[in-house]
């Protein structure tokens, strides 16, 4: 869950990050750090019997709704990371939908797509 919060908060402070290297490369490294955090939730969840699985769910839909509203930025440094994201974002979807139902979550990627300037 800390993984999560340190992205979102990477995400969230896009506009006015003085770190654009670590929110760039970490934007590309999305699928690496959901295949982590989705991963290391399961093996969590077989352990502790499922506990603290609504809240995972909502900080990892509050993550990609940071995404998403980053989209919605109309600066040039978040260029880059608008691109990369869209880039990046559809290597997720495989490993996002263990946690989430197809239709909560192709709603979400409807959101995002929607932010696309």
């Amino acid at each position: 869950n800390k993984l999560i919060v340190i992205l979102k908060d990477y995400v969230d402070n896009a506009n006015e990050t003085k770190e654009h290297d670590m929110l760039l490369r970490a934007v590309k490294s999305l699928e690496y750090i959901f295949k982590f955090i989705i991963r290391s939730r399961v093996l969590f969840s077989m352990i502790n019997e499922g506990r603290g699985k609504q809240q995972f769910e909502i900080s990892l839909k509050q993550l990609l709704t940071s995404i998403s509203n980053m989209m919605l930025y109309k600066t040039e440094h978040t260029v880059l990371f608008q691109g990369a994201a869209l880039k990046y974002i559809s290597f997720i979807i495989g490993d996002v939908m263990t946690v989430f139902d197809p239709v909560e979550l192709s709603l979400l990627m409807v959101e995002f797509i929607s932010n696309v300037a």
